[in-house]
């Protein structure tokens, strides 16, 4: 698992012992799968059934120095992700971690099954969790291994809320997969686009437009944010594109 692997492995290890089931969830997986044990894997997202406030609570932390871990800062977000990050470089997280997500609250929850928490995730193929432990591979969706394999590999919408703001977020995840698979199967995330209500865009209330703009950044590259976005936004929808002139909107003010 790459720089960190001993204290993920340690986390995973003390998460076990507490009977805690703990998987692997997207884009590592995807890498896993398409270049097995040898895969450089970019990502390290973690699900599972324990809460972020039992990871900061670890007696790991407590030896990690005697174990040769180094010194590492823990931080909750305050969409209860957990991340840990070593102390002299605290934007390279070596981990994170969110537990199973029940969803469809005004506020961040956490407690479902793999079939509620495969709800508020994006693209079926982003929703194979790996049980490293136990060698095992989940597939809630029922699709995601299919869509994952295919050549290409095929874009569907896996997210089952209907809040403004997770939809608008699914949106910019389609195109910030169309961006880096251009030759992706994109018919299904189409349709999804163009079930979404037309004022969808209206509905994302102020709080929500910060949340968007910092996925606007992380997903679409500074060249991108522009012609070629509003483009690929008009593939996707009226809706897409709709909510890309607003976020250009909200760049230039």
């Amino acid at each position: 698992m790459g720089e960190g692997g001993v204290l993920v492995g340690g986390v995973l290890d003390e998460l076990a012992r507490r009977e805690h089931a703990t998987w692997l969830v997207g884009g590592a997986v995807r890498d896993l799968l398409a270049g097995g044990p040898q895969a450089v894997v970019r990502d390290l997202d973690f699900t599972g059934t324990a809460g972020p406030g039992e990871l900061n609570g670890l007696p790991l932390w407590r030896r990690r120095r005697r174990e040769g871990l180094g010194d590492y800062d823990c931080r909750v977000s305050p969409r209860l992700v957990w991340s840990v990050s070593p102390q002299e470089f605290p934007q390279r997280r070596v981990m994170e971690y969110r537990p199973l997500n029940l969803g469809g609250f005004a506020f961040p929850t956490y407690g479902g099954g793999l079939s509620v928490d495969v709800r508020t995730r994006d693209l079926t193929f982003n929703c194979l969790y790996y049980d490293l432990h136990r060698d095992l591979l989940a597939d809630p969706t029922g699709t995601g291994w299919v869509h994952a394999r295919a050549v290409p590999p095929v874009m569907a919408v896996a997210y089952g809320q209907g809040d403004p703001v997770g939809l608008a977020r699914v949106i910019l995840r389609c195109l910030k997969f169309r961006l880096r698979m251009p030759d992706a199967e994109f018919g299904q995330a189409v349709r999804w686009a163009g079930e979404l209500p037309d004022d969808l865009v209206a509905r994302i209330s102020d709080e929500g437009w910060p949340l968007l703009d910092t996925d606007w950044r992380a997903y679409v590259p500074p060249a991108h944010r522009g012609p070629r976005a509003a483009e690929l936004a008009g593939q996707l929808g009226p809706v897409a594109k709709d909510l890309v002139t607003a976020l250009l909107k909200r760049t230039t003010v």
